[in-house]
């Protein structure tokens, strides 16, 4: 039995794979792969390539990190920043709370829409024509009246209706949901609803990682871990994902 290394170089890095131990005459065949990611903050992202072998399953890799720029295609961010903020407050034991139950509100949801869509697609919208109230000062607001999605008029820090909902995803990502209701909505179904719209596992598998804490989480509490943390992952064909990474805001 022989000891045998790959090599190969990515980005001026080296790549360095351990087959493990390989007969002579015998092969192993691996796959190097970099999964591109739509950035939605206009700066680089720092991706960790991943290495397979297709037919022998002990595989050792030291991978470089490949730095990658957005490209600005896609409207959509494909990297899993953090959606949603807890709540939380200090007296001797600071408590943390989520609140799945919570009705959402309206001007958290507007900071919901603006993180899942890329700076390049913000950026290619620009301020639309619709005027803002003097008294509305967040960016994300600012950024969904002036388009006319949400109206100055019907505009509070009280819960957002099912129509203002699936109208800021629709402008946001795309979507296609429609709905004259005036009921509101529970922060844990509003994240719900956008991993199924955008891919993202409820399920996923946080890998041991330390994932922000809050005393509320429940059942919810895988949902909770994949919208409140954002992180870098891997994704089977079934779309489960893998978590490789925490990832700095």
């Amino acid at each position: 039995m022989r000891h045998s290394y790959g090599r190969t170089s990515f980005s001026d890095r080296q790549l360095v794979v351990n087959l493990g131990d390989i007969a002579a005459g015998q092969s192993v065949k691996c796959q190097f792969s970099v999964q591109f990611k739509n950035d939605a903050a206009n700066s680089a992202y720092t991706n960790h390539a991943t290495i397979r072998s297709v037919n022998q399953a002990n595989v050792y890799v030291k991978a470089p990190e490949v730095t990658i720029m957005s490209g600005g295609e896609s409207s959509i961010t494909d990297i899993h920043y953090k959606l949603f903020a807890g709540f939380g407050f200090g007296d001797g034991s600071p408590r943390y709370e989520w609140r799945p139950a919570n009705d959402m509100q309206l001007n958290h949801m507007m900071i919901v829409g603006y993180r899942l869509m890329t700076d390049f697609y913000r950026g290619s919208l620009g301020n639309g024509t619709f005027t803002v109230p003097d008294d509305i000062t967040d960016r994300e607001s600012q950024f969904f009246i002036s388009h006319g999605v949400i109206t100055a008029a019907e505009y509070t820090e009280g819960a957002a209706t099912l129509s203002q909902i699936y109208r800021i995803l629709n402008f946001a990502i795309g979507a296609n949901l429609h709905s004259t209701s005036a009921a509101p909505m529970s922060r844990a179904s509003v994240a719900a609803l956008i991993c199924d719209l955008t891919g993202r596992d409820k399920n996923p598998n946080t890998n041991g990682l330390p994932v922000a804490y809050f005393s509320d989480k429940g059942s919810y509490a895988n949902l909770i871990d994949e919208v409140s943390n954002s992180h870098d992952y891997t994704m089977d064909s079934r779309g489960n994902e893998t978590w490789t990474a925490i990832l700095n805001d």
